[in-house]
């Protein structure tokens, strides 16, 4: 009876501390910081096959849990180990860490304790990035992805247009033939989406700046300038007989490689630029 009693005792204790992750990891004899209790909670297809022994579940770890990507101990928390730092946070991704930095993974393998070392001693000052970017930013970032896209595409056959008269045009001025480049097509479309045309100068459209639309779409440029004017209709004749009116000088006397295109609603964007 007695017996029985201390194995459920002794069963109920495991459970209990399977189930509880504590504060302050502590340093093994290698050296090495580990947290048996987190290890175990965290990842149950271990806690499956070596219960709760410290001993296995480091020996574990070190063989196979850092080559995985697997956590020693909880980010964040802090640490009986004089080397790790308090300024340690949550934003950190050992797996994500080791991917984009090929030259860690050479000095350290994927040794998480390690990369996080390295991220809190010296990989923040060096600018690294430890935790991939919050999908909140790039749903931000993408928020008008569709509204754009569909205006791409459904002036896609007038910028062709625009394109060809802006090319007879310079070919006959005696200047280089333009390409109609998909990231200025992009930039101009961001630009002209809810635009009015209040205003424009030498680098902005209402408050918008192409060039740095441009580069936030990867467009390396040497020269960028932009033309933009609202108009009555898409007849691609009339809108360059415009372009022309307003900008005529860039056309014929600006040495460009690139365009950009984009209308919206009776708002109309070029942009010209000549690539790095």
């Amino acid at each position: 009876m007695k017996r029985k009693l201390l194995i459920i005792v002794t069963a109920a204790c495991m459970l209990f501390s399977s189930m509880t992750v504590l504060a302050a990891p502590k340093t093994m004899p290698d050296g090495g910081t580990f947290d048996a209790d987190y290890y175990a909670a965290t990842y149950s297809d271990v806690r499956s096959a070596f219960g709760n022994n410290e001993a296995m579940l480091y020996q574990h770890y070190k063989l196979c849990g850092a080559k995985e990507g697997r956590h020693p101990y909880a980010v964040g928390a802090s640490t009986t180990s004089s080397s790790s730092s308090s300024t340690a946070t949550s934003d950190f991704d050992a797996a994500y860490y080791a991917s984009k930095y090929p030259d860690l993974v050479a000095a350290f393998g994927n040794d998480a304790t390690k990369l996080y070392q390295h991220w809190i001693t010296c990989g923040k000052k060096e600018g690294r990035i430890a935790k991939a970017p919050e999908v909140k930013k790039e749903e931000e970032k993408s928020s008008d992805s569709s509204d754009l896209n569909e205006n791409i595409s459904n002036h896609s056959t007038l910028a062709k247009q625009m394109n060809y008269l802006i090319n007879v045009y310079r070919l006959e001025k005696g200047r280089k033939e333009l390409k109609l480049n998909d990231q200025l097509v992009t930039a101009a479309a961001r630009l002209a989406i809810g635009n009015d045309d209040d205003g424009k100068s030498s680098s902005k459209v209402n408050g918008k700046d192409y060039k740095k639309l441009a580069k936030e779409s990867s467009y390396e440029y040497d020269e960028i300038d932009c033309s933009h004017f609202k108009a009555d209709d898409d007849d691609p004749n009339e809108l360059f007989e415009k372009l022309q009116e307003e900008d005529g000088d860039m056309l014929k006397e600006k040495v460009y490689r690139d365009m950009g295109f984009a209308k919206s609603g009776k708002y109309y964007v070029f942009i010209f630029a000549d690539e790095e």
